[in-house]
C-alpha cells in the first residue's frame, strides 16, 4: 500500500458508517485494495525470457492516485497529438459561490450546467461576430477542486485561435477582439441563470432561498488568457488534476501523527487526515460522469474537418519565414511513445505475453522457481514485482 491508501484504510470503517452516496463508498472499496495482496494478479513475461513481471489489479478508478498517473500521462499524449499546431486561448467558467451548498446532492446536474453554458456562450458570440459560419476547436476541462482541494467546479476551455470555413476550404482566423470579457461575462451570466432557474423548476426541493439568489445574480466573471502561441503548456496544466482525481501521490509531501502536508500551488498546506479525506471525497463524481468534452474540430464527429484544416495550416505555414527553423523541429516533432513494461519488454521491445494468473493472497510460481522452497515473506512482495526471469 502506499501512503494514501493506508490513510484511506485507517479511516474506511468510518467512511463506511457515514451517510455518504454508495458510489463514494464504492470508489473507497476499490482504491483501498488496489493492487494489494487482496486482489489477484498476472504475471506478464518477455517471450525471449528476459523479464517477467508481476502485477496485481488495478482498480482503474478515475479517483484513485495511483492507477490515474499512466491514464494522465496517456492523455497528455494523445491529446497534444489531436490539437493542432497554432495558437489556443485559455478560458475559464465558474459556478456562483451560494451554489456550493447544493452540488453534492445535485452534482450531475450542476456539472451538465457548466458544461452546456460554457459552451452555448462560445457559440453565442461566435454567432454574434464575423466568424459565424466557421468550426473552431474546443476541449473542456473539468476540475472540481481549488487549490487546498475544497470543493470549486469549474470549467477550463481550450480553444483553437483558428477554424475552417463552412465550405472547408479555407482557414478562418480568430482575433483578439473577439474576447472582450464585457460580451462575455453577460452573455455567459444570462445563459447560467437561465439554466440554474431550469433546475429549480425540474427540482423545487433544492428551495426558494435558491431561486432568490440565481435571481439576485448581477455578473460571474469569466477568466480568459491572452492568446498561447501552442496548446502544450495548458495541456500539461490540465493533465495533472485531470480524470476525476482531485490528488496526486507526488504532491503528498507527508503523513505522519495524524497531519497531512502535500503541496499547493506556491506552498505546503498541512491538514489533520478527517479534513484531507472529508474534501478527497467531495470531487468523487457520479458514475457516468465525463471530465472530458471535445468540441467542434475536436469532436469525434469532425475528424475529416480536422484533417483538412491540418493540411491548410501546414500549406499555410509552409510559405512563412520560420518554417524551416531547425530550432522549432522539437516542437513540431511527435511526442514520443509511452513505454508501459507490462506490454512491451523494455529490453528487446517484443510483446510481453500473460503467462501466469494469480489468486488473492496467493505467491506467484515464478517466485518459488526464483528462490526456491521458501520465497522471502510476504511483505518482501514488492521486491519480487518485477523480477528478471
Amino acid at each position: 500500500m502506499n501512503d494514501f491508501q493506508k490513510l484511506v484504510y485507517r479511516n474506511f470503517s468510518k467512511i463506511e458508517n457515514t451517510n455518504l452516496p454508495e458510489h463514494v463508498k464504492k470508489v473507497v472499496d476499490q482504491i483501498t485494495f488496489c493492487r494489494t495482496n487482496a486482489v489477484p494478479g498476472i504475471v506478464f513475461s518477455c517471450p525471449k525470457h528476459r523479464l517477467s513481471i508481476f502485477m496485481r489489479e488495478s482498480c482503474n478508478n478515475r479517483s484513485c492516485p495511483a492507477c490515474q498517473y499512466q491514464n494522465r500521462e496517456e492523455w497528455k499524449s494523445k491529446t497534444k497529438q489531436l490539437v493542432l499546431d497554432t495558437g489556443h486561448y485559455h478560458m475559464v467558467f465558474k459556478l456562483p459561490s451560494f451554489c456550493y451548498p447544493y452540488i453534492l446532492k445535485y452534482y450531475k446536474e450542476f456539472i451538465e450546467i457548466l458544461f452546456s453554458s460554457s459552451k452555448k456562450t462560445i457559440e453565442k458570440i461566435l454567432n454574434y461576430s464575423n466568424y459565424s459560419h466557421s468550426t473552431q476547436g474546443i476541449i473542456s476541462v473539468l476540475h472540481t477542486h481549488g487549490e487546498e482541494n475544497q470543493l470549486h467546479p469549474h470549467i477550463h476551455m481550450i480553444m483553437s485561435d483558428v477554424g475552417i470555413s463552412e465550405n472547408g476550404e479555407r482557414l478562418v482566423h480568430y482575433h483578439n477582439e473577439l474576447f472582450e470579457l464585457q460580451n462575455y461575462d453577460s452573455i455567459y451570466l444570462t445563459i447560467l441563470k437561465k439554466a440554474l432557474i431550469e433546475l429549480h423548476k425540474r427540482n423545487p426541493d433544492i428551495g426558494d432561498l435558491f431561486l432568490r439568489q440565481v435571481v439576485k445574480m448581477k455578473e460571474q466573471r469569466i477568466f480568459i488568457s491572452d492568446k498561447y502561441e501552442t496548446a502544450e503548456h495548458i495541456i500539461e496544466y490540465l493533465g495533472s488534476k485531470i480524470k476525476g482525481s482531485s490528488v496526486s501521490l507526488s504532491s503528498i509531501d507527508s503523513i505522519e501523527d495524524g497531519i497531512v502536508r502535500f503541496k499547493g500551488k506556491t506552498s505546503l498546506t498541512e491538514m489533520n487526515e478527517g479534513e484531507f479525506l472529508r474534501r478527497y471525497l467531495l470531487h468523487i463524481l457520479p458514475q457516468g460522469t465525463k471530465s472530458v468534452r471535445y468540441f467542434g474540430l475536436y469532436g469525434s464527429a469532425s475528424r475529416r474537418k480536422l484533417q483538412t484544416a491540418r493540411i491548410l495550416l501546414c500549406e499555410e505555414k509552409f510559405y512563412s519565414d520560420d518554417y524551416y527553423d531547425s530550432s522549432n523541429y522539437e516542437e513540431r516533432r511527435e511526442p514520443d511513445t509511452l513505454i508501459q513494461p507490462h506490454k512491451t519488454c523494455p529490453l528487446c521491445q517484443s510483446k510481453m505475453l500473460i503467462t501466469e494468473t494469480v489468486a488473492a493472497y496467493c505467491v506467484p510460481r515464478i517466485v518459488y522457481l526464483s528462490y526456491g522452497k521458501d520465497p522471502p515473506p510476504s511483505e518482501y512482495e514488492d521486491q519480487f514485482r518485477k523480477l528478471i526471469a
